[in-house]
């Protein structure tokens, strides 16, 4: 989806130049049609951003679409957008202090004033749906995001260092089918092996 803030264009740059894949850029609902995979993007102002969504009925179909069965992923505030609520207590990003996300992820997220500027790197821990032939591999990538998500339920990485740092961590959410899901990590799709997989 095509939001106003997106970040990170080169998130999707190695989908690009798959040539069996055709990745489109979608900012009215009827442009979306029926793709085989939707993608939240990061944006550097998930709130205002996730209202853009709602206001054109994007939001509205995103919902419709899964409970069709279309995968859903979420990167960075495409990932918070996914969760069931976003805490904004110190107004970082407006005047309102909750929102309600789109309800399709257990997950809770609150901004923070620190943002987290990272090089990342782990292993694949999800089994199922749209990640089901990739647990247990590698990856590497970076976070580039404000606020911490509590999740619920099953997470997507298991991450073994942040920086210079060796740690026992986890990032990112599934739901229970495994088909709609969300991630910290940009550059996901630069892992060739989880690429070609999915």
């Amino acid at each position: 989806l095509r939001v106003p803030h997106m970040s990170n264009f080169d998130d999707f740059d190695p989908l690009r130049a798959e040539t069996d894949v055709t990745v489109r850029f979608v900012d009215r609902v009827e442009n979306l049609g029926q793709p085989d995979l939707i993608i939240l993007p990061g944006t550097k102002t998930t709130i205002a951003d996730l209202e853009f969504l709602r206001a054109r009925g994007l939001a509205d179909r995103v919902v419709e679409l899964t409970q069709a069965g279309t995968p859903v992923l979420g990167i960075c505030g495409g990932y918070q957008m996914l969760g069931t609520t976003i805490c904004d207590p110190m107004r970082v990003e407006s005047n309102n202090t909750e929102v309600s996300g789109l309800g399709l992820l257990p997950i809770v997220t609150t901004f923070e004033a620190e943002k987290q500027t990272v090089r990342a790197r782990g292993n694949l821990v999800a089994n199922k749906g749209l990640f089901a032939e990739t647990r247990g591999l590698d990856i590497i990538g970076y976070e580039i995001h404000m606020g911490r998500t509590m999740v619920v339920g099953d997470s997507l990485i298991h991450v073994t260092a942040r920086g210079d740092d060796m740690l026992e961590d986890s990032d990112g959410a599934t739901d229970a089918s495994g088909w709609i899901a969300g991630t910290y990590f940009h550059g996901l799709f630069d892992n060739d092996g989880l690429r070609h997989a999915l």
